[in-house]
């Protein structure tokens, strides 16, 4: 199971550029969440559990790089969209993860300078699963969610 960045460091999906690597350290720890190719059942969904395992480590880049109070209320949407939709009691587990590698991001990657705005995933002419991100530069992303309080 491969996953392919097809963008560079958002540079096509997005306007604006990082300092770091984003899709390259999202990659890294996408990869350390999803199961090995053996360990797969075979009716499992592979392009959903990357899309999930993407999601997961998108977030905790976002609330690695906000300040804390951003980071507070990033989660409580999170939380929020999760009651909406119904899947509320993996909320626990998913905020363990979400909270552990966000501070592991936070102590690799010290002064994230762009949060994810949006990831796409499409499949890629080999049959692989490919994706691309669109970043925010972190002091947007703080006005809008602190305008929006």
């Amino acid at each position: 199971m491969t996953l392919d960045n097809t963008d560079g460091n958002g540079n096509d999906f997005s306007e604006f550029t990082s300092k770091y690597d984003i899709p390259d350290i999202l990659l890294d720890y996408v990869y350390t969440i999803l199961p090995e190719e053996e360990e797969l059942d075979e009716n499992e969904d592979v392009d959903d559990l990357i899309s999930k395992a993407l999601f997961v480590c998108a977030a905790a880049w976002n609330i690695s790089v906000l300040p804390e109070d951003c980071g507070n209320l990033y989660i409580s949407q999170m939380k929020l969209a999760y009651e909406e939709s119904g899947d509320d009691g993996l909320w626990d587990d998913m905020l363990e993860n979400l909270t552990a590698m966000s501070e592991d991001m936070k102590e690799q990657y010290p002064d994230g300078d762009c949060i994810v705005a949006d990831h796409a995933l499409e499949p890629d002419e080999d049959g692989e699963v490919a994706f691309s991100i669109n970043i925010m530069p972190v002091v947007d992303a703080v006005a809008m969610l602190r305008e929006n309080r």
